[in-house]
């Protein structure tokens, strides 16, 4: 199991419990780093059987994946959302994948190339974007335009989504 910078790496260590223990400690560390650092939440429609299709993302595609599966789902502090489903084959995203802002264009590439593989591919999918400010819940902030452009930008290479 091999994810990329801030998940499991191949010695099966977590660093994602790279943030002190002590609460103010955390708070500091978090809003210096996240503030840098921006999380995109993919929700995407295959089953935890489906793994295979990660490791093609991840190993195949060059894409360095934060979490997957569980710690995924897990996962809260992303700016976007992108919830995947194919409801012609009533299939909903149950696979959860976590990507850095500035990875997202690797994602979308490995689409872009797998919708040239399989033409019909985008077609039968419905991509759903959901942006928020995941540092304050009861106050959510309006996100910047400048932001909104970095989030959406990437997926402009996908044709045929809806």
């Amino acid at each position: 199991m091999a994810y990329s910078r801030y998940g499991r790496t191949s010695n099966g260590h977590n660093e994602t419990l790279a943030f002190p223990r002590h609460k103010s400690c955390q708070d500091e560390t978090t809003a210096g780093h996240c503030s840098r650092v921006l999380f995109v939440h993919t929700h995407l429609p295959m089953s935890e059987a489906d793994f295979d299709q990660v490791n093609h993302i991840s190993q195949d595609g060059l894409v360095p994946i934060v979490a997957a599966g569980k710690q995924g789902k897990q996962f809260r502090r992303h700016h976007q959302l992108v919830e995947i489903s194919a409801p012609v084959h009533q299939a909903q995203p149950e696979h959860v994948i976590v990507v850095l802002l500035d990875d997202l264009h690797l994602f979308c590439q490995v689409w872009f190339y797998s919708a040239l593989s399989y033409p019909a591919l985008n077609h039968h999918l419905r991509t759903t974007f959901t942006l928020q400010d995941p540092y304050y819940p009861a106050d959510p902030k309006p996100i910047s335009i400048q932001l909104q452009k970095k989030l959406l930008f990437p997926f402009e290479i996908i044709k045929g989504l809806y």
